[in-house]
C-alpha cells in the first residue's frame, strides 16, 4: 500500500501543483477584492452574487476553448483548477451540470443540482447550529 502512494506521489507534475497553487491564490485575491469593492454599493450579498455568475461565466468561456478548441492543458489547469476554483468554487458546480445535461442527464442533473443547493444551505444551518452549543 505504502509502495502504491509513493508511486502516486512522483507521478505528480509539480508543474501543474504549481499552476493550480499560483492561480488558487490569484483566484482568491480576485473574490476577496470584488466582494469588498462591490459590497460598498449594496447590503445584498452582490460580490458573492457577481463572483459565483462571472466565475460561471468564465467557466463557460474555458470550456469551449478548453475542450471544444483543445488549447493547452497548462493553461486549463492554471484558470479552470486553479483560478476560478478560487475564485468560486460555485463554477465547478455549474461545469458538472453542464457536462451532465449535455451528456443526456436530465433527472439526473436536476436530483444534483436541487440535492446540492438543499444540502449546502442545510449544512450551513447545521453547522450554525453546532457552532453555537458547542461555544455556549
Amino acid at each position: 500500500m505504502q509502495e502504491k502512494l509513493q508511486e502516486d506521489w512522483h507521478s505528480l507534475d509539480i508543474k501543474l501543483l504549481f499552476f493550480v497553487f499560483v492561480g488558487g491564490g490569484l483566484g482568491s485575491i480576485a473574490r476577496y477584492l470584488c466582494a469588498i469593492f462591490l459590497q460598498k454599493f449594496s447590503y445584498f450579498p452582490l460580490g458573492t452574487l457577481f463572483v459565483n455568475v462571472f466565475g460561471a461565466f468564465l467557466m463557460g468561456a474555458c470550456i469551449y476553448l478548453f475542450f471544444e478548441k483543445n488549447l493547452s492543458s497548462d493553461w486549463k489547469i492554471f484558470l479552470m483548477s486553479g483560478f476560478l476554483g478560487g475564485f468560486t468554487t460555485f463554477s465547478s458546480f455549474g461545469m458538472e451540470v453542464f457536462f451532465m445535461m449535455k451528456q443526456g442527464y436530465f433527472y439526473k442533473t436536476l436530483l444534483y443540482v436541487c440535492a446540492s443547493n438543499f444540502l449546502v444551505f442545510l449544512c450551513v444551518y447545521l453547522g450554525f447550529v453546532f457552532a453555537k452549543k458547542l461555544v455556549n
